[in-house]
């Protein structure tokens, strides 16, 4: 029951947010089989071609963020992600894992001048998620309610954990003399997440999903949320394949003074995966 992403390049400094979210990408289940006594599963893997858009805050200094998907791919070093979902009758169990790891290399000069200045950054982001989830309607459209054809809503409630560590190397040097310095930092918080899920079968084998949740409220993070909509099609052999659209974001600050922290960030763009249904 895992999703895995895997890639070996490396990640400029502002796009180190932009591919730190792993949250349940595919929340696709099928209708009007609330009654089922047997445990039912389902994996997936995916890629989220989000862009970053929003503002970073460290000390004194605050900036905007704008960051696409392109610079993302270009210089991301690596990360491993896993998905998975257990259902028996009304109940769903989803655990959401992630960790991903994003360094750069930056040096500025200016231009035929004295002055050089080299960052070096390594971050690294470790995000669990769990949900539980009721079905609190099930309406089929299909005579034979096997078909699975129909609507249903789940409610959802759970937590998202997530760590963040990073390692910062500056170096300058201007006329000959070089300095440096270095600053590690390690934030981890746990936003309590509440939200629904709509599963629409319009007809067998097809799926529209809709996820909204709504989380933080100044527990872990100030505010967090997260909207996705996803078609996907179930072959006859379990093979599940989707589509869609996903934007999350979230506002996390603490500490004052030099000791500020505070990320405003909000990701948004295509999805598209595939997974397998058994």
């Amino acid at each position: 029951m895992v999703r895995w992403f895997i890639t070996g390049t490396m990640l400029t400094a502002l796009s180190l947010a932009a591919v730190l979210v792993a949250v349940p990408a595919r929340a696709q289940d099928e209708t009007a089989n609330t009654g089922r006594d047997d445990w039912q599963f389902d994996a997936s893997a995916y890629l989220f071609a989000s862009a970053i858009t929003g503002d970073v805050g460290v000390g004194p200094v605050t900036t905007d963020v704008d960051v696409s998907f392109g610079d993302i791919l270009e210089n991301l070093e690596g990360g491993i992600m896993g998905y998975g979902q257990a259902r028996r009758g009304p109940w769903s169990l989803i655990l959401d894992a992630a960790y991903l790891r994003v360094t750069a290399d930056n040096e500025l000069a200016s231009a035929g001048g004295p002055l050089s200045v080299n960052l070096d950054v390594d971050l690294k982001q470790t995000i669990l998620a769990g949900y539980g989830g009721y079905r609190v309607y099930d309406r089929p459209w299909s005579a034979n309610a096997r078909d699975g054809i129909g609507v249903a809503v789940d409610l959802l409630g759970g937590a998202r954990y997530n760590r963040v560590v990073t390692e910062l190397d500056a170096r300058a040097a201007i006329l000959g003399l070089t300095t440096s310095a270095q600053r590690d930092r390690t934030v981890d918080w746990v936003d309590p997440v509440v939200g629904v899920r709509a599963v629409i079968v319009p007809a067998r084998q097809w799926r529209v999903t809709l996820w909204g949740d709504y989380g933080g409220f100044d527990v872990g993070a100030d505010s967090t949320w997260q909207l996705i909509g996803l078609v996907g099609y179930t072959f006859d052999n379990g093979v599940d394949l989707f589509g869609g659209y996903r934007a999350y974001a979230f506002d996390y600050s603490e500490g004052s003074g030099s000791s500020r922290l505070d990320l405003d960030l909000t990701y948004a763009g295509p999805l598209v995966g595939v997974g397998f249904r058994f």
